[in-house]
């Protein structure tokens, strides 16, 4: 997990205007995949900035360019600090993303019954890692941790989500990034899931989600 992200500039203006970022407004994206760009808020010479980035981290280091399959959309907190493609980010390059929501399946036989996943208190300040590649190409990840016992009831694994103070100190690139992920881990914005119709499934479809109360049994479409 997360593998689906959706913004919009409703609940975004305060958080971002609390970063030195008044009067900036996020695109409505829905139903965003990995590899597909996402607004990304990060320190930048010492400012703070909002940028479109690939999500999908593709480091500095890599041989060639990015391609379609991405699989360092997620970081797992608990090697971030140690695998190649992470442990040069997460010291100082770290930022999130200010989401709407986030769609998770949980699966029941064959089937991936999806739910919208939101904070009714604030945007989801999804915790992220960035880096830039040969100059031109920005790409994050998202970080990950084990899910808590709500969580747990449709996915094993949740995003690392921040409240306004965590995430000051979150893309602060003077802090220390073991302390910080010792301390953050297991923390977790209030949440709320909804279960939502199954056209989201289908990565092709970009309108907002339909919720719904009893969602019918059928194929998952992917």
């Amino acid at each position: 997990m997360c593998g689906r992200l959706f913004t919009k500039a409703e609940g975004a203006r305060e958080i971002l205007a609390l970063l030195g970022l008044p009067g900036m407004d996020l695109p409505e994206l829905n139903n965003q995949t990995p590899t597909e760009e996402l607004p990304f808020v990060f320190v930048e010479r010492g400012r703070v900035v909002l940028k479109p980035m690939r999500w999908g981290l593709h480091p500095q280091f890599a041989t060639g360019e990015p391609n379609w399959e991405s699989r360092t959309h997620n970081a797992r907190i608990e090697n971030v600090e140690t695998l190649p493609a992470y442990r040069d980010a997460i010291r100082s390059q770290r930022g999130f993303v200010p989401a709407a929501g986030i769609v998770e399946w949980r699966h029941v036989g064959n089937v991936a019954e999806p739910f919208y996943i939101d904070c009714p208190d604030q945007p989801l300040a999804l915790a992220g890692i960035w880096d830039i590649w040969d100059g031109r190409i920005f790409s994050f990840s998202l970080i990950t941790q084990p899910a808590d016992d709500t969580f747990g009831k449709i996915h094993p694994r949740m995003p690392l989500t921040l409240n306004k103070e965590q995430l000051m100190r979150w893309i602060d690139p003077k802090e220390n990034a073991s302390r910080l992920l010792k301390e953050f881990q297991g923390s977790s914005l209030p949440l709320r899931f909804q279960q939502v119709d199954f056209a989201v499934n289908n990565s092709r479809n970009k309108q907002p989600v339909v919720y719904v109360e009893n969602q019918p049994q059928q194929a998952a479409l992917f």
